[in-house]
């Protein structure tokens, strides 16, 4: 047999066995969809209409879960209370114990809470709308409803033990039905979503969908979840949208939602739900879904997890140019984000190759163009109500297009978004001097903020401190940031504030003026090199360059590997520290990496290459290689008592 004969059969053979692989994989999806129909293998399913609103909830329990006789800790609803309809998803941490009950009562507490919250004082006839969804999006309401959890909690548990228990076992119990929680409160004109965890909601219409956010890192393992204080404080996201723009609200926890949105498949997946409530009455087959020509069960060939999801849509057409509006948006920027909506128009936050900024967009109206650029300065500042005291400066581009105004601003300040999980600002590292002294002036003016509040019985709400902005050098602070100090509120060992800073150890000062935060040696994936002083500009180079002497002992090696020599107006650029682990003893310490020596109190000498114990107080001189004197050092930790 010739060796082509020999090459075709064996390309036939694979080409059979190709297809024959791609007959069973389609035989196996159409077998799970088909599965997917009978209502006994999901644990709710139900769906329900209010008015021209079509409500659905379902949860089904995870291959992984019945493979090790686990129960589905999913749990959702969808229904109506008191005339405003209320969607709740949850989701059990996988590690405890009881959390299907956990859940359960996490839904169960959104109901409760939007119940009290929907009542109105006697005398009252009615609860005004924008009273209840302030009530549903403040601070108190997400309070209550962990408490509502708790108390739930405790009652199970003190119907499981005969004797009482004492806090610490109590406590350890409560430990045991840790749970997510998300909900979508809908009223006449509103949607109020919030979400604690790991889950997403999905606010759309016909045309788009915007997601409650793209949840950052965790900052180490804890679950964001109703048992982690930290995170139910500092982490339960909510916002608000008008519902004029919007027809649904699609709730899911990670096993379906992280099956989708790995193909970028969530807003497909909640228009074809929709599709099927307008031509079947309901959504059979709950998380079936046609991707890529080919309908098949997401809940079973993607993820061993649980999955739900909660489900709100109405009859209405959203009619909007949304696509041409972001297309003419992204011709005058490299990336555009949806950032609110405002009743006026959308606001879309941009970065460009020299500059990030926000561009707002308003429907065009007949008045002349200065008044058109006061109404688009205006509702741009009703837009950004979240930040107060930040001048807007003319709009650095403006255009019109498909009947709307575009006005294009450089961004004004940093919104300090304070989430402890998410961390806060991150190091540059294109810029590391810049975003350093950013992070040092930041971190200094909350803690001292901070404690002058506390002097006078007030402190900084962590939980609302997105309430501030930084202008590059003063702190902008809204009332919502700040609160009265409760005394009967327990309070944790370390201050709040200092969480948000935890990459932070500490304070390195020279007796010149220049500081440098200090940061935890985790915060990047080597030590971080400390520099005498800012990295040398072009000018600095240019007169270094030109300069006559050439005296290799006092050549400088700078970051990007070009040889400078001398000193620059008596600036040394020299490196001086970075921090290192210890891989035996776990401890940090700071080494010396610089031409120079320390002398430390007691003649202590430590010389190039050799490392010192990091302490929360440390005092330096820095020496040449004669012993003479050229700077002090000062460094003072968090704990070391900085801001006290």
């Amino acid at each position: 047999m010739s060796e082509n004969v020999q090459q075709n059969i064996g390309s036939e053979k694979d080409l059979s066995r190709k297809q024959t692989l791609e007959e069973r994989r389609l035989a196996s999806i159409q077998s799970q969809v088909e599965a997917a129909k009978d209502r006994s293998r999901y644990e709710t399913y139900e769906y329900s209409s209010y008015g021209n609103a079509k409500l659905f909830a379902a949860r089904t329990k995870g291959d992984g879960h019945i493979r090790k006789k686990m129960p589905c800790q999913d749990y959702c609803l969808a229904t109506s209370v008191n005339g405003y309809i209320v969607l709740a998803d949850a989701d059990g941490v996988s590690a405890c114990e009881h959390s299907d009950i956990g859940s359960k009562f996490a839904c169960e507490a959104v109901l409760k809470t939007v119940e009290k919250a929907s009542k109105f004082e006697e005398g009252k006839e009615k609860l005004e709308e924008y009273e209840f969804v302030n009530r549903i999006l403040s601070v108190s309401f997400r309070n209550k409803l962990v408490n509502c959890w708790i108390d739930m909690v405790r009652d199970e548990i003190k119907n499981k033990h005969e004797s009482t228990l004492s806090p610490e076992e109590e406590l350890k119990e409560i430990s045991k039905y840790g749970s997510t929680v998300m909900f979508a409160v809908i009223s006449e004109n509103w949607i109020v979503v919030g979400n604690l965890g790991d889950g997403q909601i999905l606010v759309f219409n016909d045309s788009y969908g915007i997601k409650l956010r793209v949840h950052p890192p965790k900052e180490s393992s804890k679950v964001r979840c109703l048992i982690n204080e930290t995170c139910v404080r500092e982490d339960f996201y909510v916002a608000k949208y008008p519902r004029k723009f919007f027809n649904g609200v699609l709730l899911t926890t990670d096993g379906m939602y992280e099956s989708l949105d790995a193909n970028v498949h969530l807003f497909n997946y909640a228009l074809q739900i929709k599709q099927r409530f307008r031509e079947k009455l309901e959504p059979y087959q709950a998380f079936c879904y046609e991707a890529e020509g080919v309908y098949q069960d997401f809940s079973k060939r993607w993820t061993d997890d649980d999955c739900s999801i909660a489900l709100f849509v109405d009859e209405s057409h959203i009619n909007t140019d949304y696509e041409r509006i972001l297309g003419s948006v992204k011709q005058h920027s490299n990336a555009a984000l949806l950032k609110r909506w405002a009743s006026e128009g959308m606001l879309f936050y941009v970065k460009d190759d020299i500059m990030y900024g926000d561009i707002f967009v308003t429907k065009q109206c007949d008045a002349a163009d200065e008044d058109n650029k006061n109404i688009a300065i205006d509702t741009l500042k009703a837009a950004l109500s979240d930040i107060v005291s930040i001048e807007i400066d003319e709009a650095v581009e403006t255009w019109t297009e498909h009947g709307y105004i575009f006005s294009k601003y450089a961004e004004a300040g940093d919104t300090i978004e304070f989430m402890y999980c998410s961390g806060l600002f991150r190091r540059d590292k294109r810029n590391p001097e810049a975003s350093a002294q950013k992070i040092l002036k930041v971190y200094s003016l909350i803690s001292k903020l901070n404690s002058k509040l506390k002097s006078i019985g007030y402190e900084l709400n962590t939980s609302a401190l997105f309430n501030i902005s930084f202008d590059g050098t003063y702190l902008h602070v809204r009332r919502e940031a700040v609160r009265k100090i409760d005394e009967t509120q327990a309070r944790s060992k370390h201050d709040d504030i200092e969480k948000f800073f935890e990459n932070i150890l500490g304070i390195l000062t020279s007796d010149k003026g220049e500081s440098q935060p200090v940061f935890d040696i985790g915060y990047l994936s080597a030590g971080i090199v400390y520099y005498r002083s800012n990295t040398a500009s072009e000018s600095d180079i240019e007169k270094v360059l030109s300069a006559t002497a050439r005296s290799e002992d006092n050549a400088i090696l700078l970051p990007d590997g070009k040889r400078l020599f001398l000193k620059i107006e008596g600036k040394t650029l020299s490196p001086l520290a970075c921090i290192v682990k210890n891989s035996k003893d776990k401890k940090l310490y700071i080494k010396n990496v610089g031409d120079c020596i320390w002398k430390f109190e007691g003649g202590k000498m430590v010389r190039r290459g050799d490392s010192v114990e990091l302490q929360d107080k440390m005092n330096f001189i820095l020496c040449n290689n004669q012993g003479k004197e050229i700077e002090r050092y000062t460094y003072i930790s968090k704990n070391g008592g900085l801001y006290d």
